[in-house]
């Protein structure tokens, strides 16, 4: 099958870890993020919410269970180990038995498995309190140990608040590099970071992370938290103006962490009325006064009836003192006392409360809802989201370091490579699905790489093509997870200096059909795309020059194609909505003599009609309304060459891409055309003007097209018998196998007996037989033909000819093709389609 013809997936595997006490996946989150092809062989967690959880997100993600029976001598090869071991042996807020706590000793089973594998580099996280338990000599034991097994190990303190995300959490990561390998010196420590980003506005200090910064008023309800260089007081409250208890301080601030100061606590200026619910998640609920006069706000104490904090003889606990949002936010806790247990208490919005589990997540950069759902979709408790997150790595912080470990350990080309996209050209014919499905199941592409599916419709197929086309695109997106789009040439109206001319541009489409309740963005599927393209040009397709190829299939890719890799989530609306043409009959003319055209004003006017019929402008379109696939992808590749929010996949400037193509190995001689063509595009790129090889003019000159069907030997009958499985004949084309009903039905390169055969057939194939003339009819081809054929005159000959889809004759084609189905037999089309001189491939995919 043509997973012979793949390249081995562990040759693409150049960065792969080992993930131990991996919580929900904060380091995982983090390492995508810097390192989108890096690959978990396997992960270990033993709590079971925290678990559950890492397996809905991370679903292909080997469970190794406890890490104490791991046998590591079963485990795979992989390039670096990453582990939050247990912080609680060595945590200031726990008891900080250290290694005479069993989770303290759990150290020793990575260390077991370090020795046993010995990858290239491990990176450790634990609590600051780990570099002073036992007077530092956990510590010595722990890097002494790693020294033995031939480490290089580096160690920092870093603190998300300084790398984006308003959190104040400290945490010691340990880096080692393993002494086997040559890393040329460069060393992944220290991270260097410029302290808080603190600027100047309205001569105020005003602190620029924080988590009403971060997250503005879009997050539920939620903000964030406080700190800065120093406190802003604006007055007191006593008579003498003097005495600490007396400060107020301002909200647009530092602010102060809250104290009982004899009962009375520190006072913040605040100019609303300020309330608080008495559950500590309630946005409404039973109220209490929190604020008194001129706004002032002060600490609660016994005297707030509502108990949302509490007292005890030390004063305020954590879990009880109320943050202000508009700083940096507490240490997130996975265990916690008082109304503020795990995130502490915000004043957010005129209320106290607690962040929600979606803030939480937020803090620890965390995607929004990671934690809400489980393996197996069910519901996770605020009580055990909390737990879990915060337990997790914060996962910015884990992206900072595999930013500088990957320029240390991957190769640029190595990496290069894996990031090139790729692209498959769908026909929405068999041997293309066959492709798709195979290529899906040998995971060669990726959603992170923004890897798509691209579909070109010419509204002149068989409807048993758009139904095959909707399967296909279902399964691609909602197992696979790859986005599948369906385009559609068409135009617009364009104003400029001289007025207003048609331009060509592409749109997206959705899978259900054009009708009066989808008529923007369904599939045309009676001729409007292929009659389009036609009026706009003013020329029939030909047997020798395929104009409808180069406008429906491939300007319409390449546009597509500039605007997904430019990792847009929309494209922009392409003209002005008007009912009616802004083109004048007059416009019409002038241009077609400024071009030296030839045809009469009546003849050229009537040509453009249909065109100037079509809807005036290309309405925005958001990317998501398209696909039911992820859309957000992360590809460092493309990003480093978007300019000016664009890219480009012609010229020298052009990006590298794959394209891969349903061309089975009885085809291969299509193979030859498109490998020339890309040749030529390349030939292109040194010439100018004239001297430029007008075959080429449209082809991407660094697309890499595969061709993995060839590769593979696949024929006809090898695409036959894999869809004959029961497995896959449901999804099966509804339509025979002889491929006369590919493509465009009555395609001029299907030949005179073949479309003549296919009209005859007609009833038995049931193609439309509704009043309507579609292209499912080859009176509607030799009408068009009629309609679009020029007429020139032979200056020999002083005569007409017409130049219509097979270049010159006197006659319309397909016209005497229609003339003389009532005279001819089927049994005789048969044998004469066999034979036929004109039978040539559709190259529309070439």
């Amino acid at each position: 099958m043509i997973t012979r013809a793949l390249k081995n997936k562990k040759q693409q595997d150049i960065f792969t870890y080992l993930s131990l006490f991996s919580g929900v996946g904060g380091f995982e989150i983090g390492i995508q993020r810097a390192m989108p092809y890096a690959k978990c062989v396997g992960f270990s967690e033993i709590d079971p919410y925290a678990k559950s959880i890492y397996q809905r997100n991370f679903k292909n993600h080997k469970d190794y269970r406890d890490v104490t029976e791991i046998n590591e001598n079963e485990l795979p090869e992989f390039d670096c180990l990453v582990a939050g071991f247990p912080c609680q042996p060595f945590s200031l807020s726990g008891k900080r038995q250290g290694f005479n706590d069993t989770r303290g000793t759990l150290f020793f089973d990575i260390v077991r498995i370090l020795k046993a594998k010995h990858p290239k580099v491990f990176v450790l996280e634990n609590v600051r309190g780990l570099l002073s338990h036992d007077e530092g000599r956990t510590f010595g034991v722990i890097i002494k140990t790693l020294d033995e097994l031939r480490y290089d190990v580096q160690w920092q303190v870093l603190n998300c608040k300084h790398h984006g995300t308003p959190q104040d959490r400290n945490r010691v990561f340990i880096v080692g590099y393993s002494r086997a390998y040559n890393q040329s010196g460069k060393k992944i420590l220290p991270i260097r970071y410029s302290g808080s980003k603190v600027a100047e506005l309205s001569g105020q200090q005003t602190v620029t992370n924080t988590i009403k910064k971060s997250w503005a008023d879009g997050f539920r309800e939620g903000s964030y938290i406080v700190e800065g260089r120093k406190l802003k007081i604006i007055g007191n409250i006593h008579p003498s103006g003097v005495g600490m208890n007396g400060n107020v301080y301002s909200s647009t601030a530092l602010a102060p962490t809250l104290t009982t100061n004899k009962g009375e606590g520190l006072k913040i200026f605040h100019s609303e009325r300020v309330f608080t619910a008495k559950g500590s998640n309630e946005i409404g609920g039973s109220l209490g006064l929190l604020s008194r006069n001129d706004g002032i706000c002060y600490a609660l104490t016994k005297k707030h009836a509502n108990h949302i904090v509490q007292l005890t003889e030390s004063g305020l606990t954590q879990g009880a003192r109320v943050y202000d949002p508009c700083g940096i936010g507490i240490t997130l806790n996975s265990k916690g006392g008082g109304m503020g247990a795990n995130t502490g208490l915000y004043l957010i919005k005129n209320r106290v409360r607690r962040l929600m589990p979606i803030e939480g997540e937020r803090l620890q950069d965390i995607p929004d809802e990671h934690t809400k759902f489980g393996k197996n979709n069910e519901v996770i408790s605020d009580a055990q989201r909390y737990a879990c997150i915060g337990n997790a790595v914060n996962s910015k912080v884990v992206k900072v370091i595999f930013d500088k470990l990957r320029d240390v350990l991957i190769d640029k080309k190595a990496e290069e490579k894996i990031l090139i996209p790729r692209v498959v050209s769908f026909s929405g014919g068999r041997t293309s699905a066959m492709m798709l499905l195979q290529l899906l199941e040998k995971d060669e592409l990726k959603q992170w790489r923004g890897d798509c599916v691209v579909f070109n419709n010419t509204s002149a197929e068989h409807s048993a093509t758009y139904a095959f086309v909707s399967r296909i695109k279902k399964i691609t997106e909602e197992k696979y997870n790859i986005p599948f789009f369906m385009t559609e040439f068409c135009t617009y109206e364009a104003k400029t200096n001289r007025g207003y001319v048609r331009r060509i541009t592409y749109k997206l489409i959705n899978d259900l059909p054009y009708c009066e309740h989808n008529n923007i963005h369904g599939y045309k599927f009676q001729g409007e795309v292929f009659e389009e393209s036609i009026s706009q040009t003013g020329v029939l397709p030909s047997t020798y020059q395929r104009n409808c190829t180069i406008n429906m299939k491939i300007l319409t890719t390449n546009n597509f194609l500039t605007d997904w890799m430019a990792s847009k989530t929309y494209i922009n609306q392409q003209g002005e909505f008007s009912e009616i043409s802004n083109i004048s009959d007059a416009d019409i003319v002038k241009k077609h003599r400024m071009y030296n055209g030839e045809l009469s004003d009546a003849m050229i006017v009537d040509k453009k009609t249909f065109v100037r019929s079509c809807q005036a402008f290309r309405p925005k379109q958001f990317f998501k309304d398209f696909t039911n696939a992820d859309i957000n992808y992360n590809n460092t590749y493309l990003k480093e060459k978007i300019t000016n929010g664009c890219i480009s996949i012609l010229g020298k400037d052009a990006i590298k891409y794959h394209n891969y193509i349903g061309i089975r190995f009885d085809e291969k001689h299509r193979a030859i055309k498109i490998r020339k063509r890309i040749k030529d595009a390349k030939k292109n790129l040194s010439r100018k003007g004239k001297n430029k090889i007008s075959s080429a003019k449209t082809q991407p000159p660094f697309e890499n097209a595969n061709m993995p069907m060839i590769k593979a030997r696949i024929d006809k009958q090898k695409v036959i018998e894999f869809w004959a499985d029961p497995a896959r004949s449901k999804y099966d084309l509804d339509l025979p196998y002889d491929g006369m009903l590919s493509n465009c039905i009555h395609c001029m390169l299907k030949g005179k007996s073949k479309n003549q055969l296919l009209s005859k057939q007609a009833q038995v194939i049931a193609l439309d037989n509704t009043n309507t003339l579609t292209p499912n009819s080859i009176e509607w081809w030799a009408w068009i033909e009629k309609k679009y054929s020029r007429k020139v005159i032979k200056s020999d000959k002083n005569e007409y000819t017409n130049i219509g889809f097979f270049g010159a004759s006197k006659e319309y084609v397909y016209q005497t093709w229609v003339d003389e189905l009532e005279e001819i037999n089927e049994e005789v089309l048969i044998k004469l389609s066999e034979e036929d001189s004109w039978n040539m491939d559709c190259n529309c995919t070439d």
